[in-house]
């Protein structure tokens, strides 16, 4: 059995590779991005001036376009406030024309649904697309990253004995959300029949939301897969939290560039983003939570953590080319 970084799942088509594979056994992948920049700059007439189509141009090359800025069609109206926007492939959309940034520039907006992460296939495309983000060319601020782990085969722990851990309590969730968790839920007596749990509010700037996305599958495509099981842990991160988790990403895309790990930095960095939110305890009669024990199998499905560090700092980004000549020397 093995593992897939940036790659997707068997019958899905969000995350970062199309695959039909029963014998993955876990898979790592971003699957859903945006960004914004102010460096596009607007005419009169409220579109791009002809000085912004290069970097227009070099965005829709990171983004895996076969055409340019002149190939595609400028529609006007978009969500966020933009008011313009452009259909680049199917899940990626650039938005022209919108809210003032804290630099008192209009901004524009690139958002990659996890169909678009498909287009971004290897750990060079999206090294290019990160650098490129994170460079003072673009000046980009992200607003939301996803990182989704699937697990094909609970080996280690099953849907069951997951779901059965959050219903009688035994899990605690970082920090002090003082919202409860969200069930969506058809059958109590079979979490086959599909289960979703909500762990933070949807209006925090760090979501959880775990699920069975084989019962997802089989619903939509009226299908199976050929797995024992599909659940998806989706973490989602917004504004300040996207940005720190954006440059700790593209550290370990650095490792993974220049074989500094001996393990994969990418399915460690998820695992270790997926800790970090959730942890899961045994079952005991003890009312209190701090003497209670960590999970082993919850441990085991997390796996090692000993040199993955997260990046919380919340100011003006790190320069890449220290961080380059960092990993290279």
């Amino acid at each position: 059995m093995q593992n897939s970084i940036l790659q997707n799942s068997p019958y899905c088509n969000t995350g970062v590779q199309y695959t039909i594979s029963p014998h993955l056994d876990k898979s790592y992948s971003i699957d859903w991005l945006r960004f914004t920049t102010g460096k596009i700059k607007y005419g009169t007439d409220g579109e791009p001036t002809n000085t912004s189509i290069p970097l227009i141009n070099k965005l829709l090359t990171l983004l895996k376009s076969y055409y340019n800025y002149f190939d595609l069609e400028l529609v006007p109206g978009g969500l966020y406030g933009y008011r313009h926007r452009m259909y680049v492939s199917e899940g990626v959309t650039i938005y022209f024309n919108g809210p003032l940034n804290r630099k008192g520039e209009v901004t524009s907006m690139v958002e990659i649904t996890g169909t678009g992460c498909d287009k971004l296939s290897t750990i060079e495309d999206w090294f290019e697309l990160m650098s490129y983000i994170l460079s003072d060319e673009i000046d980009a601020n992200t607003t939301r990253i996803d990182l989704a782990i699937d697990d094909f085969y609970g080996k280690e722990i099953n849907s069951h004995y997951f779901f059965d851990l959050i219903k009688k309590g035994f899990y605690k969730r970082s920090g002090s959300p003082r919202s409860k968790i969200e069930w969506i839920i058809n059958d109590w007596k079979n979490y086959d029949e599909g289960c979703t749990v909500n762990f933070y509010a949807k209006t925090s700037d760090l979501q959880l939301c775990v699920y069975n996305k084989k019962a997802e599958v089989k619903a939509k495509k009226d299908k199976d897969t050929d797995t024992p099981q599909w659940m998806r842990y989706e973490m989602r991160f917004f504004d300040t939290q996207a940005q720190a988790q954006i440059r700790s990403f593209y550290n370990c895309l650095l490792k993974e560039k220049f074989n500094l790990s001996s393990c994969s930095s990418i399915a460690s960095f998820l695992s270790s983003a997926l800790y970090d939110l959730l942890k899961l305890y045994i079952p005991c009669n003890d009312k209190h939570k701090d003497r209670w024990e960590e999970n082993p199998s919850w441990l085991k499905f997390i796996g090692d953590l000993t040199h993955i560090q997260f990046d919380r700092n919340k100011s003006k980004k790190n320069s890449i080319l220290k961080t380059k000549e960092y990993f290279e020397n």
